[in-house]
């Protein structure tokens, strides 16, 4: 018994040390679970695009429901706990919108757009959205793949590489990309502050009878062109 006492001791509270963290894991998530039910809705009926909302791993994050959701094991936590949370929620949302959205404008500073002033202001938000602020994944930085423009291309864009980060850190702003969008604007003698929805409702196709042989006649849409 001496000789095996210690390793015995050592397992039996390597054991349940484990239990219980899997019980405060089980815990944890069962009260993230409630929260969702309720943030859920909230984000149904929200004006904010959900490219730019806080994902609810983030919002899980944030002292409101942190207060809630790390409460103590023995403590039972119910739908209605999580009212202060909800209350703050709009608050959560907007100032998580603002962080985002400055973010991608930062990049397109960084990627030397010349239609976005430093320092960074609300006023400038909208700009995500035309045309011309055409951005490509990190993970595929080629020219084999679509732009991604506007807050839907975002919004559906998953990139696995970048998973474990904050919300579109990996897209890059594409000069280039940009520089040809505005042309294709221009020849369609269209405002240079024409949006993605616009050039996506008029689904203009585009040609260019320099190209070689057949490919002169193909006719391609804004994004494929």
């Amino acid at each position: 018994w001496k000789t095996i006492r210690h390793g015995l001791e050592v397992l039996a509270t390597t054991a349940k040390a484990t239990r219980h963290q899997r019980e405060r894991s089980d815990i944890v998530r069962q009260r993230e679970a409630l929260a969702l039910n309720l943030i859920n809705p909230y984000y149904a009926t929200s004006d904010t695009p959900s490219a730019f909302r806080p994902r609810t791993q983030d919002l899980f994050k944030t002292e409101p429901f942190q207060a809630i959701i790390e409460q103590p094991s023995d403590v039972t936590v119910t739908a209605a706990d999580f009212q202060p949370a909800m209350d703050a929620l709009p608050d959560l949302v907007a100032a998580g919108a603002r962080e985002v959205q400055s973010m991608i404008l930062q990049r397109m500073i960084d990627g030397g757009a010349t239609n976005v002033g430093s320092p960074i202001t609300p006023s400038d938000f909208g700009k995500i959205e035309l045309a011309t602020s055409t951005f490509f994944c990190k993970a595929r930085p080629d020219y084999n793949v679509l732009p991604i423009c506007g807050a839907k291309d975002m919004d559906s864009h998953r990139c696995y590489a970048f998973r474990d980060e904050p919300r579109h850190q990996c897209l890059s702003y594409d000069r280039r990309a940009s520089s040809a969008v505005a042309a294709l604007i221009a020849a369609a003698d269209l405002d240079p502050t024409t949006t993605v929805d616009h050039m996506d409702e008029l689904d203009l196709r585009f040609h260019s009878p320099d190209l070689p042989g057949e490919s002169a006649r193909l006719a391609l849409n804004w994004r494929d062109a």
